[in-house]
């Protein structure tokens, strides 16, 4: 359904603002780089395997949502995509504390969680099949 789905989203940025050091050097380029170099590491291949395991998880969210109704047709792994750069997005920025706008009032926790909400919230009802007028 689409709540397993946003809640996926929400889940990934409670990740990443409970542990921000970590996704950081997950994401680092030279992570990346490292992940591609044929003599990687039995633990570097391995979390390369786990990120490739919750894309693929994610893919089978979108693929259940159109099975049941949710999604529109379309390619699974294209509004997976979607789906995780407006996630990452929100976590990035989150991290950096670039959704701040006012340093008066920064955002918390809880503001950022809400607005991840209302973002895959709007971002499901994109997804969503074309009922017509």
């Amino acid at each position: 359904s689409l709540d397993a789905l946003e809640r996926s989203g929400v889940a990934y940025v409670e990740l990443a603002l409970d542990h921000p050091a970590h996704c950081a050097v997950m994401f680092a380029r030279a992570a990346a780089d490292l992940r591609r170099r044929a003599d990687a590491s039995p633990q570097v291949r391995a979390s390369h395997s786990a990120g490739h395991a919750a894309f693929d998880g994610l893919v089978q969210l979108i693929a259940a949502a159109q099975r049941d109704g949710f999604v529109r047709e379309g390619d699974p792994e294209e509004f997976a995509c979607i789906a995780w750069c407006t996630t990452h997005g929100i976590a990035t920025l989150a991290m950096q504390r670039m959704l701040d706008g006012d340093e008066e009032v920064p955002w918390d926790r809880e503001t950022t969680l809400a607005f991840t909400r209302r973002a895959l919230a709007n971002l499901s009802r994109g997804f969503a099949p074309d009922r017509g007028a």
